[in-house]
């Protein structure tokens, strides 16, 4: 796992490791190899397992009609957050939920979370050029003129459409 992720998306960014407990052990696995981890100038980062807790309890709250397990893995530079979806897929292998923010929407991964990384994200995930898109470009040499990416605080703040009031 992970094999064809790290073809396209670089670690450009690591915050110290926390402890990597959580609950599940595909999430704890992906934790201690890449937990604080932010790739591609931050276009995609996996939480830390202490990140986690605090974004599955923001979604929860934002959500909640949601009915099912929230334990979010990673985010991406809007800060839609993606989850292990309990609900679907099978025990070992379960499903993904990218829960939108900026939208109040919820979508099924239509792939289980064993293939997420290595599939979805590389095929269709965060752009069709190495992880990057000419609107993202754009943006990060807006938001960053030093050319170093996008970048986000240790307070689990992200970049969006609006720039908060």
């Amino acid at each position: 796992m992970f094999e064809e992720f790290l073809t396209i998306f670089e670690i450009t960014d690591r915050l110290l490791a926390d402890d990597t407990s959580c609950g599940d052990s595909r999430a704890k696995g992906l934790f201690e190899r890449f937990g604080g981890c932010s790739f591609n100038g931050g276009i995609y980062r996996i939480h830390s397992a202490k990140s986690s807790a605090a974004a599955s309890d923001s979604v929860r709250e934002a959500f909640p009609d949601f009915r099912g397990t929230v334990l979010c893995f990673g985010f991406d530079w809007l800060g839609r957050q993606f989850s292990l979806d309990f609900e679907r897929g099978s025990r070992g292998a379960p499903g993904v939920v990218m829960f939108e923010p900026g939208t109040g929407q919820m979508l099924q991964i239509p792939a289980p979370f064993s293939e997420f990384h290595d599939g979805e994200l590389v095929e269709f995930g965060l752009g069709d050029t190495g992880g990057r898109t000419e609107m993202l470009d754009r943006v990060t040499n807006i938001w960053d003129s030093n050319g170093r990416g996008v970048r986000f605080g240790n307070d689990g703040s992200f970049m969006g459409f609006l720039e908060p009031r």
